[in-house]
């Protein structure tokens, strides 16, 4: 991995680099479960977990899969069934890779355990306190954090992959609530409103 701290040394990189960036070796969550869980979504897909830090509070997300290593809401499982193939979501837990990764997914979403106290300390050390977190489980009980995303967006239920299938009208629900309790949070005890809340830059209200 190569640190790039002023311009000059962003012009040294070779052709093709636009953008600064990092380069790390990929982390093949598969690899563990190929062993401990080998007929599983774990072992034959990469996966992607989201988890929220709202304040004090961490929130499970969802978790999706993909054949690919890069796991995005274009590249997951979920994806066929958008769109003009949306009328195929009744067909998905019928089939036994789907259904294994809806059960991951709802599990995860209503009753799911996320390592609170390593992403509390990831977003600390960003300087977050709001802040939705991508990572990926291995089979040790470690975790490899992907991405951290300070504007994350809740889109509306009707427009995410299986609805229904995934209990997102619950889920978004708790997560709604999450995001509520911690705008209170940021008001205090006396109820201020939150543009005279002071942040570490100063008074809400200075331009």
């Amino acid at each position: 991995m190569r640190l790039c701290r002023r311009r000059r040394d962003l012009r040294r990189l070779p052709r093709g680099f636009r953008y600064p960036g990092t380069l790390s070796p990929l982390v093949d969550a598969r690899a563990g479960y190929r062993d401990a869980r080998p007929n599983t979504m774990w072992a034959h897909y990469h996966h992607k977990k989201r988890a929220y830090v709202l304040g004090s509070r961490v929130l499970a997300g969802e978790i999706f899969f993909a054949q690919s290593p890069i796991v995005s809401s274009s590249t997951c499982t979920f994806h066929r069934y958008s769109g003009s193939t949306a009328f195929l979501a009744p067909l998905a837990p019928r089939l036994p890779r789907e259904r294994q990764a809806l059960a991951a997914d709802v599990e995860f979403g209503v009753a799911g355990n996320p390592p609170a106290e390593l992403l509390q300390r990831a977003s600390q050390a960003l300087g977050l306190a709001f802040v939705a977190i991508d990572y990926a489980d291995l089979a040790d009980g470690r975790a490899v954090l992907w991405e951290a995303n300070p504007h994350f967006h809740l889109p509306p239920v009707e427009q995410m992959f299986l609805p229904a299938q995934r209990r997102l009208a619950e889920r978004n629900s708790v997560l709604e609530e999450g995001v509520a309790d911690f705008l209170e949070e940021l008001c205090g005890p006396s109820g201020a409103p939150i543009a005279d809340v002071k942040t570490s830059e100063g008074d809400a209200n200075e331009e």
